[in-house]
């Protein structure tokens, strides 16, 4: 993985993704669902030999995992 790949999952929307894991490469997802497995299949088919992030979406926003106290 490298910075950019890491960069653009902090500035990207996550809204379209939340519940399903991602595959970046080159600040682009390559691959997107519900299971790692697949999602993983596929991220490699488009790779071209490497390696690319993978990160689950939660469903929850940042407001939601935010406990104030």
């Amino acid at each position: 993985m490298s910075s950019t790949e890491s960069q653009f999952l902090m500035s990207m929307e996550k809204e379209q993704y939340k519940g399903k894991w991602v595959a970046i490469l080159d600040s682009e997802v390559i691959a997107k669902g519900g299971d790692l497995s697949t999602v993983y299949k596929e991220a490699i088919e488009k790779s071209n030999g490497r390696t690319p992030l993978f990160e689950y979406i939660s469903e929850k926003t940042d407001k939601e995992e935010t406990l104030i106290l």
